[in-house]
């Protein structure tokens, strides 16, 4: 079959068109999942940018982010203007979690640690599978799952998978704070975190906690901390805490022991 210009470039606009039409009645692009390979082909790369919004699980109050996607890979994270916990704001370690996607000494395929000391050889995922499930199978309710605080199905998920096996599930939080929790249920009687509104005090006094750099959620608090100096007395914060942080840098009163 022969083609002149002309004809070529008819068929070629009746062919975009077409593939418009059927696209129109196929699954909005938002609700497909983009699976990006290792190495970022040339002919995939597209330029354009789409939002997803999801929380930082790893942080203790779940702050509301927005993370740019653009071929298939996270590139930005933000703060979620629409979300109650930090509406909008951010601190500099939402751009570091990018780093545990991209860091070069990250594990890049599956590894098989043969001692105690942690060391580790090269394997393949059919190996890995089959060792999985082996053990799976000979562990005999000898199982236990042990993950960081996990919210939501994935919590549920955890859960189900290690009742199937006769397992148990824990937790493990190397910042829990159990003892605000355990303090809060005595003076309050609540078995839960409530949330320090200090926009509305005129003087607070803390003790040892960083709210402004490390401590909860300091993008929550960075936004109550500029209500709290936007009072016409400005409030009075009182620090206690024997390192130069964040909060204690921005106290009226700094008390180190």
């Amino acid at each position: 079959m022969k083609l002149n210009r002309r004809e070529f470039l008819a068929l070629t606009g009746k062919t975009a068109a077409g593939a418009v039409i059927f696209a129109a009645c196929g699954l909005p692009e938002r609700e497909l999942i983009v699976q990006s390979p290792v190495e970022m082909p040339e002919d995939l790369v597209r330029g354009e940018d789409a939002w997803y919004a999801t929380s930082m699980g790893d942080f203790t109050n779940g702050d509301g982010v927005l993370i740019r996607v653009m071929e298939g890979r996270a590139k930005k994270i933000e703060g979620n203007p629409d979300h109650p916990v930090n509406r909008g704001k951010s601190t500099a370690r939402y751009d570091s979690v990018l780093q545990l996607l991209y860091h070069p000494d990250r594990l890049q395929e599956p590894m098989l640690r043969y001692s105690k000391n942690g060391n580790l050889v090269n394997t393949t995922w059919d190996d890995a599978d089959n060792r999985f499930r082996n053990a799976l199978t000979n562990a005999d309710g000898a199982m236990t799952i042990v993950t960081n605080p996990i919210r939501g199905h994935l919590g549920s998920v955890a859960e189900k998978f290690a009742a199937q096996y006769n397992g148990k599930y824990m937790t493990f939080d190397p910042t829990e704070q159990g003892v605000l929790h355990g303090a809060v249920k005595s003076v309050l009687g609540q078995d839960q975190l409530p949330t320090f509104d200090i926009s509305h005090a005129h003087t607070v006094l803390s003790f040892g906690a960083d709210w402004l750099g490390t401590w909860g959620s300091p993008a929550q608090f960075g936004v109550k901390y500029g209500e709290f100096r936007s009072q016409s007395d400005r409030g009075y914060l009182i620090h206690a805490e024997p390192r130069m942080s964040l909060t204690a840098a921005a106290a009226d009163l700094w008390l180190a022991p």
